[in-house]
């Protein structure tokens, strides 16, 4: 009869259950292990939190959300879009485009951006935004009037200190 010699297995993953024994020696650093400690740490933390508002998703440092909008009317009918913006926006370009998204609208059309009202809002509770507004001061000659609806597109750009574009979004708005 042959006797056949199997050699020990090893996991790499920890076991399932704990091990009574003790380690004599003390651990210099933090376990290896993906899976967190059965019982709390006795450790205070060496941080405090800035604030106590709850904290905010993660979030790209480029990223542009969707768009928002809010009608209303100073002089004019106008309409205010706001966008959720990364954290390392520095400014923001926003530019009207006709509804294909290639051709900007010419400068002279009754349907403009407001620039003085096109900013970068950091607010710590609902986190940095692109805001701008959109004021349509005459329909009737506008060259974003197609067949009875309101169609144009905006492309909103995320800035570098420098005025460098790093990302930009294209939004079609049909009304």
């Amino acid at each position: 009869m042959n006797s056949t010699s199997v050699p020990p297995s090893f996991s790499i993953l920890p076991s399932l259950q704990p091990s009574n024994s003790t380690s004599p020696t003390i651990s210099s650093g933090p376990s290896a292990s993906s899976f967190p400690s059965i019982t709390p740490s006795t450790n205070t933390s060496q941080t405090e939190s800035e604030t106590d508002a709850p904290s905010m998703p993660p979030t790209d440092a480029w990223n542009i959300g969707r768009a928002a909008v809010i009608f209303g009317a100073d002089m004019y009918p106008q309409m205010e879009v706001t966008h959720s913006i990364g954290s390392a926006v520095d400014s923001i370009r926003v530019t009207l485009l006709e509804y294909d998204c290639r051709q900007e609208v010419d400068e002279t059309d009754s349907t403009y951006i407001l620039n003085a009202l096109t900013v970068k809002d950091s607010s710590k509770e609902s986190g940095p935004k692109a805001k701008y507004t959109i004021e349509f001061s005459n329909l009737s000659s506008s060259s974003v009037i197609q067949g009875g609806s309101v169609q144009f597109c905006t492309k909103v750009e995320l800035l570098t200190s420098n005025a460098f574009s790093v990302s930009f979004r294209k939004q079609r708005f049909s009304l």
